[in-house]
């Protein structure tokens, strides 16, 4: 029962996290074997029943990140560093995801065992992020256009204020 209980609420955090557990037998030759959780299926837009190792999960990420995600993995599997990454991958059904993933080396006697991680589908906050950057340059094209209106005018004024200076003595001028 207890196990249930646990199960039921890693599933639980999986779905609302939207995040999934993984790992990578470093021990398996090439395509190495992966183990992964409901999650990293979801994401990927694939069932648990389809054949996955981490030659297929390569081959869904974004071709401009391929190679620096294909980079990490080995590194962590052949000389035991972990990682941390934002890349971008394409599901099965063709959607463009932005993933968070998480890559940590587990040793046995010095040798790498297995890499697990986590991965966790961060595309709501990348729009966010997109976003914010769009609204902060219209802000700032915005202020740049403001500060240019104000300038002129304010020159014309200071240069006034200059000539009045010149024939008038007040201690509200300075003011």
């Amino acid at each position: 029962r207890e196990l249930e209980r646990q199960s039921e609420q890693f599933h639980y955090v999986e779905d609302v996290a939207d995040i999934g557990y993984w790992e990578i037998d470093a021990q398996s030759s090439p395509p190495r074997d992966v183990d992964l959780s409901d999650g990293v299926y979801r994401v990927h837009g694939l069932s648990p029943e389809d054949d996955f190792d981490v030659e297929r999960g390569l081959s869904f990420y974004h071709p401009y990140d391929r190679s620096s995600v294909r980079r990490d993995v080995e590194r962590a599997v052949e000389h035991g560093e972990p990682y941390e990454h934002e890349a971008r991958l394409t599901t099965a059904s063709g959607d463009e995801r932005w993933v968070h993933s998480i890559g940590e080396p587990i040793e046995r006697d010095g040798v790498v065992v297995t890499v697990r991680g986590v991965f966790q589908d961060v595309t709501d906050r990348k729009r966010q992020e997109r976003e914010l950057a769009r609204q902060n340059e219209r802000l700032d094209k915005f202020a740049s256009m403001v500060s240019h209106d104000l300038r002129t005018p304010l020159a014309v004024v200071n240069g006034r204020l200059e000539l009045v200076r010149e024939n008038v003595e007040s201690d509200h001028l300075d003011t």
